[in-house]
């Protein structure tokens, strides 16, 4: 089941991988998150630097730091870290195509004696204990399928006093209906989300896992614009998908979109404006 599940995120990403470069500036931000959004904000290349400086602000990472990038995509985060606080982070993807991107990138940054990307799950990562200082997760954990074991792995990987960094999606309520039930069960097959924890839940699993101190941050109205962004998107691509359905499925199958991939991004801003989930920053101790 878990070996599954990779596979089938490994495929969705090299297949939207075009679409990232075309309409959420990959290619010049290393980026695929949400972006943050204040009054200072003025386009979508802005609020995702200003999600990675936001984010840092929940700790004090020190400079020199050792970090862990768990889901590293294509090394935003990373070279963010190494440019900023002059860390040497490594970063964890199952995806090759990301990868390969993002040790191009880092040559190009000059961040490359500084970043070292490895192809391996993060659950299984078989990296030593007490090894880093910070972990930087973001927009990683919802893949996730055993939420607890990923919080123990990052309590046994980080030093003591080290702190786990995480921006990601949480439960607000829920649904209250057959409609929102729809709503979200058709986010998460797009996305591949096997479940999500509320914040309550997430706080209480990071207690038992040993970590001393818990911080969070709802900014949900902060990440609205790259909701939005996302919905006509996918407002678009059903619409493209649909003439489509006269060629054999063999042909729709290497187009860099699903139709239920479309379908889920429309869904995600629905149900985040209904109230049934949340974008939270989390910060937590060892």
């Amino acid at each position: 089941m878990h070996q599954q599940l990779l596979k089938e995120i490994d495929h969705s990403y090299k297949r939207a991988n075009f679409l990232y470069s075309l309409f959420w500036d990959k290619n010049s931000s290393s980026s695929i998150h949400f972006g943050y959004w204040d009054k200072s904000i003025k386009n979508h290349s802005q609020a995702l630097q200003l999600h990675k400086e936001k984010l840092s602000e929940m700790a004090n990472i020190s400079k020199q730091a050792k970090v862990l990038d768990m889901g590293c995509g294509v090394g935003g985060g990373a070279f963010f870290l190494a440019q900023k606080f002059n860390a040497q982070v490594t970063g964890l993807n199952i995806c090759s195509t990301q990868l390969k991107e993002a040790r191009q990138k880092a040559k190009r940054l000059n961040v490359d004696s500084q970043v070292n990307f490895l192809e391996l799950d993060y659950l299984h990562s078989q990296l030593e204990n007490d090894t880093f200082d910070v972990i930087w997760a973001t927009e990683s954990f919802f893949h996730c399928d055993d939420k607890t074991k990923f919080i123990q792995e990052c309590y046994r990987l980080l030093k003591p006093r080290g702190v786990l960094l995480i921006a990601d999606y949480f439960i607000s309520r829920q649904p209250d209906n057959a409609k929102e039930t729809s709503l979200m069960n058709n986010w998460f097959d797009g996305f591949h989300i096997p479940y999500l924890l509320s914040r309550d839940q997430f706080e209480s699993e990071i207690a038992i896992a040993g970590f001393d101190e818990f911080h969070y941050k709802d900014v949900s109205e902060n990440v609205v614009p790259s909701s939005n962004r996302l919905f006509l998107l996918g407002y678009i691509g059903v619409i493209a998908a649909f003439p489509l359905r006269i060629f054999p499925k063999n042909i729709r199958k290497q187009l860099p979109f699903q139709e239920r991939h479309a379908l889920s991004t429309k869904c995600q801003h629905k149900a985040l404006k209904k109230g049934l989930w949340e974008y939270g920053f989390v910060s937590a101790i060892k």
